[in-house]
């Protein structure tokens, strides 16, 4: 269980460093880096992420960090998305456009003005991403592509025990219920933060 976690942890971790970073440029800068990160961003989406993942892991050598990093590489073009979005629309604000004028350094705009905007949208698909990232390490770690043992894994329990589904399921269903709670818990977190960080709902208010 905690293998687990921590590779869903580092992976989003990663993907999120990466995705946001890659998503922020593209839509601030445009030209010259919006083509090559969209260019990478619609490869990596043209592939089913539980493939890619199988693919990748499958090139490295497996240990729970290489797992984690193959994870975050299917995670990070919705990183890229997300961020590009409302970095399109907040650069032509007027608060950017006055610091622009005002000639602050670029590397300021983006930390001081154009992250503290995207903070919420990017916290809300953290958590999203993180029950994500635990159903794909136990698909992975189920078929044996996961961390390789004495390493424990939700996956890897389920496969185990799935021999003693006749005469002691409470083997199997134990993993296969921590997946779910995981998976849900995360899911509804995510929701409740998009609701509370909306700020449509404080002026509806």
């Amino acid at each position: 269980m905690g293998n687990s976690l921590r590779v869903a942890v580092v992976a989003v971790y990663l993907s999120a460093l990466v995705g946001t970073t890659a998503g922020i440029c593209a839509g601030f800068y445009g030209g010259r880096v919006r083509g090559p990160v969209l260019a990478v961003t619609n490869v990596l989406f043209a592939f089913p992420p539980l493939l890619l993942a199988l693919t990748l892991a499958t090139t490295f050598t497996r240990n729970w960090l290489t797992i984690a990093i193959a994870i975050a590489i299917v995670y990070v073009p919705i990183f890229v998305r997300v961020s590009r979005g409302p970095v399109l629309s907040l650069r032509e604000t007027d608060f950017i456009k006055a610091a622009r004028v005002l000639g602050i350094p670029t590397w300021r705009i983006l930390v001081r003005h154009l992250l503290p905007n995207l903070a919420a949208i990017v916290i809300v698909q953290v958590t999203l991403s993180l029950s994500w990232a635990v159903l794909t390490e136990a698909a992975l770690s189920f078929l044996g592509l996961g961390s390789p043992p004495p390493a424990p894994s939700l996956g890897s329990m389920v496969f185990d025990a799935k021999i003693l589904a006749g005469t002691a399921w409470w083997n199997l269903a134990a993993p296969g219920a921590v997946i779910v709670v995981f998976v849900v818990g995360l899911n509804l977190l995510g929701d409740g933060l998009r609701d509370a960080l909306d700020p449509r709902n404080g002026r509806n208010a």
